[in-house]
C-alpha cells in the first residue's frame, strides 16, 4: 500500500500555472499555484472513471476523469505536451505519476470501479462526428476531383492530403462508433496495466493533414 498523502505538482499545459493533486487516504483534491483549492472530491463518492490519450499533429494529450454517481460532479486532470518527446517533459512525467497514485488508490477502495478507456459519452459522439465529416469529405473531394477531369492533379499533390484526410476519418468514425462498446477495465486491473506500461495508448491514431 503506498503511504498517504501523496502530492504530485505540474503544469497541465506549456502556458498554464502549475497546481498540486494530492492523493489522500479519503479525499482526491486539486490546488492552484498560489495553494488555494480548486476542488476536492471523496474516494467514496466516485462512480466511474475513465482514461484517456490523443495523439494529433504531433501533441498528445492524455486526462484522467473521475466521476460522480449521476453524473452530479465531474473533474479532470490532464496534461498536454509533444507526444515525440513526452517522456522527456518533467510535466507530463509528474502528471503519470500522479494517476499512477490515483489509480492504486481506486484499486485499494473500489477494485470493482468501472474505469473506461478511452472517449466516451458526447465526447466519443462528437469525435465519431469528426471522423464521419472527414471521411465523408475525402471520399466527395475525390469522386468530385475524378468527375471533374482533374484526376491527374489528385494523384499528384492532393493526394498525401486526401489519404491522410481518409485516413483519419476511418479510424475516428470506427474507433468512437456508437454502437461499439467502450474498452472498460475493473479499477484493480486499471492500476495494475498503469503501473506496468506507465500509461496505455489509447488513442494514438494517425496524424491529421494541416
Amino acid at each position: 500500500m503506498t503511504e498517504l498523502p501523496v502530492r504530485v505538482t505540474y503544469k497541465p499545459a506549456l502556458l498554464a500555472g502549475s497546481q498540486t493533486v494530492e492523493i489522500g487516504e479519503t479525499h482526491l483534491t486539486c490546488s492552484d499555484k498560489d495553494g488555494r483549492e480548486k476542488w476536492r472530491l471523496a474516494w467514496a463518492d466516485i462512480s466511474r472513471a475513465a482514461f484517456v490519450e490523443h495523439s494529433i499533429r504531433g501533441s498528445r494529450l492524455s486526462r484522467i476523469d473521475l466521476i460522480t454517481a449521476n453524473d452530479a460532479q465531474k473533474v479532470s486532470l490532464s496534461r498536454t505536451t509533444d507526444a515525440a518527446r513526452s517522456m522527456s517533459d518533467p510535466d507530463y512525467v509528474s502528471f503519470l505519476s500522479a494517476v499512477g497514485a490515483i489509480a492504486t488508490r481506486l484499486g485499494e477502495v473500489a477494485p470493482d470501479l468501472p474505469v473506461t478507456i478511452g472517449e466516451y459519452g458526447r465526447s466519443r459522439l462528437a469525435m465519431f462526428i469528426v471522423g464521419a465529416l472527414c471521411l465523408i469529405g475525402g471520399v466527395g473531394i475525390g469522386i468530385a476531383a475524378l468527375a471533374d477531369g482533374r484526376g491527374d492533379r489528385l494523384m499528384g499533390e492532393a493526394m498525401t492530403p486526401l489519404a491522410l484526410m481518409i485516413l483519419v476519418g476511418i479510424f475516428y468514425s470506427w474507433k468512437h462508433a456508437p454502437w461499439r462498446a467502450s474498452e472498460s477495465l475493473s479499477a484493480k486491473i486499471f492500476a495494475v496495466v498503469f503501473a506496468k506500461t506507465g500509461a496505455p495508448e489509447t488513442e494514438p491514431g494517425p496524424n491529421p493533414p494541416a
